[in-house]
């Protein structure tokens, strides 16, 4: 994408168009030529730059935020949706919840930096958000939504998410979403390879990482609701 979006042109070739070549001609170019491409390399060229391929956020997601949060919550306990539902609506929420954050911190001139990251891509989170001095916060959403209250403080990693953790250390995030009729909680691990490696989780290696956590490991906060 950096390639295809630079102004710079090489013109050494244009001579040869619409006419007879032959390769001692350009041979002669060939010195210039990769003098051309190879000038001024440096790493960050070679950066994917996600955010060119980051969903932006449909009227239905933002509607979600500001008046349907209940009513669909309604709907998933009455058992109306699919494991996909309970995981879209939860995705969803804490955008929202990352936006009331960054509010609160006085940077809602950071608000447009928070994505969500389309499945296909399987970067192993969820979402990139954004802490309040710009460094990236990678989150795997992890929800459920139950009519009693939640006390099962676990969740399932597959291989992908846990390599992403174990790559992207103390800023990749588990969000941990606990919905009941009555709470909207979330926990939230930071670092979860360090975590285990502290003994303060437990993980037991299935088809990914099945991990349980005590209660008093993760930092506890309500689910704020996006309402601006």
């Amino acid at each position: 994408m950096v390639f295809i979006n630079d102004i710079n042109y090489f013109d050494g070739y244009d001579r040869f168009y619409g006419k007879p070549i032959n390769i001692p001609d350009l041979a002669e170019i060939e010195t210039d030529w990769f003098t051309y491409v190879n000038k001024e390399l440096h790493a960050e060229l070679f950066k994917t730059d996600l955010t060119s391929y980051f969903t932006e956020e449909s009227d239905e997601e933002e509607d979600l935020y500001k008046t349907a949060v209940d009513d669909k919550i309604k709907e998933i306990l009455e058992g109306i949706g699919s494991t996909k539902d309970i995981g879209d609506l939860g995705e969803n929420l804490v955008i929202g919840h990352e936006k009331v954050r960054l509010v609160n911190l006085g940077r809602e001139d950071l608000i447009h930096l928070i994505k969500k990251i389309p499945t296909a891509l399987a970067v192993g989170y969820d979402i990139q958000s954004v802490e309040e001095d710009q460094r990236k916060r990678y989150i795997e959403v992890k929800t459920t939504i139950s009519n009693r209250p939640l006390k099962f403080f676990g969740f399932h990693l597959t291989r992908n998410e846990w390599d992403s953790a174990q790559t992207l250390n103390d800023r990749y995030f588990v969000y941990r979403l606990m919905i009941n009729r009555s709470q909207k909680v979330i926990y939230i691990l930071q670092n979860p390879v360090q975590l285990y490696k502290q003994d303060k989780l437990e993980m037991r290696i299935t088809d990914g990482a099945e991990i349980s956590f005590k209660e008093e490991v993760a930092e506890k906060t309500e689910l704020m609701i996006w309402k601006n």
